[in-house]
């Protein structure tokens, strides 16, 4: 999720409406968006390929019983952030372009307030974990609390890095996790890889970095010293909750009109079954980091620049999302090999993968050029009108496969539908808050995706092997991705 947002009058933020940029802050710690988004789109492609290691290695040394409801409290897990009331994402917003001094001495009043609101909801999941029945339930509830807060924690830290330019530092934050998580599933040892040791690991997993993020902004903010001067007015915890609540309530639609459909799924399927569909999930895993360093470096750049400048930023990113998609589907034959060849058992869920996407993809241009617009241009109950449609879309569409008992890649390909639709909607709504130097640009992102997905199509029924299918979709997908490249240029 994109955390980072604004909402209209009463409440003013520091992100411009008009065409001026805002002056920059000697304090401001970034350079230009290329090299931050090398920064930390470097760290989180580091931590993707950690991620994907996740996919190929846990489903190997877990059982499938384990790794489904695994899989289950991952589903679970990407709501943490809702308990932290939107006030992480309010501080972001209100440190957008403030003193770096003035931004470390207010993380740390805000953190200590939301380290309160999350110990409140840490005591609640263990008072209702103790008055379940069911031992792996009560387990699994009991470690999303200390999940959630540790996870919270962290993103108000990396709030703060990313206010003061620290793209190094947030992009650490971004690998520590998941490094920490499949190094320590596999030193476990064979015998005690069970639920109970798996969640231990995935909560301390978040553990570690809020700690270290915390120890280091404890220590800047005092070596930064008072930023209190005349004119400056004190901050309360109202203040960030009431510019935050607005953001959290969008990002959260939006984030469950990209899995509502395992969420649908891990009620009215066996956990076995599941295991398939979470599995094939993974696919996600590529797309939300590329929304993740896309946005995150994106939004805080374009809300400097110039409104003409911004219309053209984010009409290349059409054509950034579009090359990047086509060269990533070069290695699609490959992770199918690796599949049949490394974890045979799941096979089954290819199909599934497959479906998955096209989805993935709508996804991502979604929330990086769509909500990014929005966003920067205030308009936030628009953003949060397109995101809950496109959760409505997707709950309708997978809700009417799951009754038709259509298979699971039918499922998935009803979700990726949903999204499409979603995603072009908001496309050609979000023009009218901040038009496109060339509107045209939206359709040459769906022609050209269109075509790197029918190539891929082609070249999975024209051959069994990595290699053949590796050829014949280069072949097929050189053009239009080079196009794509050519106006992301």
């Amino acid at each position: 999720m994109v955390n980072l947002g604004a909402v209209k009058n009463p409440v003013a933020t520091s992100i411009p409406l008009e065409a001026d940029a805002p002056s920059v802050t000697p304090e401001w710690r970034g350079g230009s968006f290329a090299v931050d988004a090398r920064r930390f789109g470097g760290a989180v492609g580091i931590a993707t390929l950690l991620s994907i290691g996740q996919f190929l290695l846990l489903p190997r040394v877990l059982d499938v019983a384990t790794y489904g409801a695994f899989r289950v409290f991952v589903v679970y897990g990407i709501y943490a952030g809702v308990l932290h009331l939107g006030l992480p994402d309010g501080a972001y917003v209100r440190w957008a372009g403030r003193d770096q001094r003035q931004v470390l001495q207010e993380w740390r009043a805000s953190a200590l307030w939301l380290a309160a609101i999350q110990l409140g909801f840490m005591l609640a999941a263990l008072a209702v974990a103790t008055q379940l029945g069911d031992g792996r339930a009560a387990m699994t509830v009991a470690a999303l609390g200390a999940f959630a807060a540790a996870t919270n924690m962290l993103t108000h830290a990396t709030c703060a890095f990313q206010a003061i330019g620290e793209f190094r530092r947030a992009g650490a934050l971004a690998v520590i996790p998941p490094a920490a998580l499949l190094l320590g599933v596999l030193a476990l040892p064979q015998a005690v890889r069970t639920l109970p040791a798996v969640l231990a690991v995935a909560v301390a997993a978040q553990v570690i970095p809020a700690a270290i993020a915390t120890w280091w902004l404890r220590g800047a903010a005092a070596a930064a010293g008072s930023a209190t001067g005349a004119g400056q007015e004190r901050l309360t915890i109202g203040d960030l909750l009431r510019l935050g609540v607005p953001v959290l309530a969008a990002n959260v639609i939006a984030g469950l009109a990209l899995s509502i459909d395992r969420l649908l799924l891990s009620v009215a399927i066996p956990v076995e079954a599941f295991a398939m569909y979470g599995f094939a999930a993974s696919a996600f895993v590529v797309a939300n980091a590329v929304t993740q360093g896309l946005a995150r470096v994106s939004v805080p750049h374009a809300a400097r620049l110039p409104a003409a400048e911004r219309g053209r930023f984010y009409g290349k990113l059409y054509g950034v999302i579009a090359a990047g998609f086509g060269a990533g589907l070069t290695l699609y034959p490959a992770v199918e090999g690796i599949v049949a060849g490394f974890l045979p058992a799941y096979t089954a869920a290819l199909p599934i993968m497959r479906a998955l996407l096209p989805g993935a993809l709508f996804g991502v241009a979604l929330h990086v050029v769509v909500f990014a617009v929005l966003l920067v241009r205030q308009a936030v109950r628009t953003q949060l009108a397109i995101a809950a449609a496109a959760a409505v879309l997707v709950l309708a569409a997978t809700s009417a496969a799951i009754l038709l008992d259509t298979p699971l890649w039918g499922v998935a390909a009803a979700s990726s539908v949903a999204l499409g639709l979603a995603w072009g909607t908001g496309a050609i709504v979000s023009t009218r808050h901040a038009p496109l130097e060339r509107p045209v640009g939206i359709l040459p992102f769906a022609l050209c995706t269109a075509a790197q997905l029918a190539a891929l199509g082609v070249a999975l029924r024209a051959s069994d092997g990595v290699v053949p299918r590796t050829a014949i979709y280069l072949a097929l997908a050189a053009a239009p991705t080079w196009l794509a490249w050519r106006r992301a240029s």
